[in-house]
């Protein structure tokens, strides 16, 4: 159905709108308006009664009795004449108005002589058609007032039985349309992973659907009381959460809260989720409001949380990392300085271990490079030598390395370079590289589908006692064995230097002959 606005439209195209709004037109013969016309009929005590619409061309009859035929051409229509009027047309005798004396329904033998019909209206006022009656002889007593009020009575419910019939159609293509939109609401909203749920701040219960059950650990479809809901929230976030939605109660709020928290489930996994409330009220007998019911859309950004610890992590690395180098640099000339017996040759060693400490940090990470074949892998002896060349005496064995050859694939080369770097960074500010005669022993064995990796420091500054905090080398350290190769790093502090171990599973690591 198609309703075209009448407000820009002429009277006449307002009129035809109207009528081809109703979608009357040519619809087929119906009980309901046959019987209005035959009380017409009896009404009016008439041998004719009609219940017809002028379109633009023609007379279309929806309803008649004593004609036979369901329209007529406009040019012999006696009611085109009638919508003129603002109520009624009454005419006793046809043959006698001047209107009608040429119409060949009236001026054939025996033809109409009596006409009497009553205007079928529009709510705004439009002229759609008439309920008449009509008779082959005159009537010059007209009709009774009784007979008047009767076809008035029959053309007001013709218009409301219209208005009822296009209401509904309305109704229905509104229905369909809502359809469309709850249809694209869903997909929206399970394409953007949102969970939803309704609250009733009276009850103090919510609902929520699969996808947010999901996300809180609690049952879908189920009411669930206010202590329920709360009991998933993270201990150090609920504080403020509480906060939040009681600021909804503020005669100043909204209606709306957002905000990002962490939900704990059952078996301890935690989520981020960012959560969205829409508030509704009511007035109480002071006219203040009060919370009624609410919406809640809630959708799982974890992955986006771990992204940007991810990249502070990053930030926070880069700075250490710089302000390493630039400890490393000082480390190599003091250590150089203690061995070096010219200018020359404190160049020359100065020189060597810039160089050493170029490639090493090259080899931490070209291999995170996306150029980098996923089947590259390097020799762990080789890249415990690199990693560890600016720290090595040129005059001294500082490092000493055991342990059978072992090929390294990608990920666990960056990772181990990455904490092998961070040991070797300690040791040079505060352990045995930062002592003349320090040197550090890495061994190395496999054992049960384990690498296990030893790091012993010896001749360093004698240790007091295990640092109190950790440093962020250490943390680094940790991230990368325990997160990302889900192994494990122990760390001993005896007075002669710092021991650690590191374990990693090695279903990636081959043993076997030298790559060469």
């Amino acid at each position: 159905m198609v309703e075209l606005p009448l407000d820009e439209l002429s009277e006449e195209s307002k009129r035809l709108q109207a009528l081809q709004n109703y979608e009357i037109l040519d619809t087929p013969r119906e009980k309901y308006f046959d019987e209005m016309a035959e009380i017409a009929a009896n009404a009016c005590e008439t041998p004719i009664a009609v219940i017809n619409f002028i379109a633009d061309n023609r007379q279309w009859f929806k309803a008649e009795t004593g004609i036979g035929q369901q329209e007529m051409p406009f040019d012999v229509s006696i009611c085109r004449h009638a919508i003129l009027e603002n109520d009624m047309l009454i005419v006793k005798d046809l043959s006698l108005d001047e209107r009608f004396t040429c119409n060949p329904l009236v001026a054939q033998d025996k033809g109409l002589r009596f006409y009497a019909g009553v205007l079928i209206k529009t709510p705004e006022g439009a002229v759609i058609g008439t309920v008449c009656v009509l008779d082959k002889n005159p009537r010059p007593e007209g009709l009774a007032l009784n007979q008047q009020r009767i076809l008035r009575s029959l053309s007001l419910q013709v218009t409301a039985e219209l208005e009822l019939r296009l209401a509904k159609r309305r109704l229905q293509a509104e229905n369909i349309s809502l359809k469309k939109s709850e249809s694209k609401l869903k997909i929206a909203i399970s394409v953007a992973n949102f969970g939803l749920g309704d609250v009733d701040y009276k009850k103090n219960v919510s609902i929520f659907d699969k996808t947010a059950a999901e996300l809180y650990d609690l049952p879908a479809d189920t009411p669930l009381t206010e202590e329920e809901v709360n009991a998933r929230f993270h201990p150090e976030d609920a504080p403020w959460i509480k906060k939040e939605m009681e600021s909804l109660s503020h005669h100043d709020s909204l209606g709306t809260v957002t905000f990002e928290h962490r939900v704990v489930h059952s078996d301890g996994q935690v989520l981020w989720l960012i959560s969205n409330t829409k508030a509704e009220y009511t007035l109480d007998e002071n006219n203040l409001r009060t919370l009624k019911s609410g919406i809640i859309a809630v959708r799982d950004i974890t992955y986006r949380k771990k992204s940007d610890d991810e990249k502070a992590l990053l930030v926070r690395e880069l700075h250490h990392r710089v302000g390493n180098l630039f400890a490393l640099a000082a480390g190599i000339v003091n250590m150089s300085a203690r061995t070096a017996v010219n200018v020359s040759e404190l160049a020359r060693a100065i020189n060597g271990r810039l160089h050493a400490l170029s490639a090493s940090h090259s080899l931490v990470h070209a291999y995170s490079s996306d150029n980098m074949s996923q089947s590259h892998k390097v020799q762990l002896s080789a890249t415990i030598s690199t990693i560890l060349a600016p720290y090595i005496s040129m005059e001294c064995n500082a490092v000493e390395m055991i342990g059978p050859d072992l090929l390294l694939d990608q990920e666990m080369l960056s990772a181990l370079s990455l904490a092998l770097h961070e040991l070797g960074t300690n040791a040079m500010k505060y352990g045995a590289f930062s002592a003349l005669n320090g040197s550090v022993k890495v061994s190395w064995s496999t054992e049960k589908g384990s690498l296990y990796l030893d790091w012993q420091e010896n001749d360093g500054p004698k240790i007091k006692a295990p640092p109190t905090s950790k440093g962020f080398g250490t943390k680094l350290t940790e991230i990368v064995i325990e997160q990302q190769l889900k192994g494990s790093v122990k760390r001993e502090w005896h007075k002669d230097g710092l021991k650690v171990q590191l374990s990693v599973p090695i279903k990636t690591v081959q043993t076997g002959e030298s790559a060469g």
